[in-house]
């Protein structure tokens, strides 16, 4: 049984058949998303600013709109949860920064109803 509080090898990618595969499942993604894949496991545990994604995916800032890229990213998190779904690897990170993370977030603390 995996440990539920931590990925112990990242997802291994295929640039030929742009597919991210871990353990027995594998997605494909698009050339994008496979960009930004790539990018954020190149930097695990780092949060990376939208701007500096966007840079790093070889797009000016005003080329990809922030909207745009969050909706790109919002792929890529949904087909790594099918990868690993026991915690969401690849996450907002407030403000404005994405991150690839092996740890499980941390637990929010439970609201006490008065």
């Amino acid at each position: 049984m995996p440990d539920s509080h931590y990925l112990s090898l990242p997802p291994v990618l295929d640039e030929l058949e742009r597919t991210a595969t871990l353990g027995k499942r594998c997605e494909r993604l698009s050339e994008l998303e496979f960009e930004i894949l790539a990018q954020l496991l190149r930097y695990p545990e780092q949060p990376m600013s939208r701007d500096t994604l966007k840079r790093a995916i070889g797009s000016d800032d005003d080329t990809i709109a922030d909207r745009k890229l969050d909706a790109w990213v919002t792929k890529v998190i949904r087909k790594t949860n099918v990868l690993w779904p026991l915690f969401s690897i690849v996450r907002f990170v407030e403000p404005d920064s994405y991150v690839y993370s092996e740890k499980a977030p941390p637990k929010k603390p439970e609201r006490r109803k008065a």
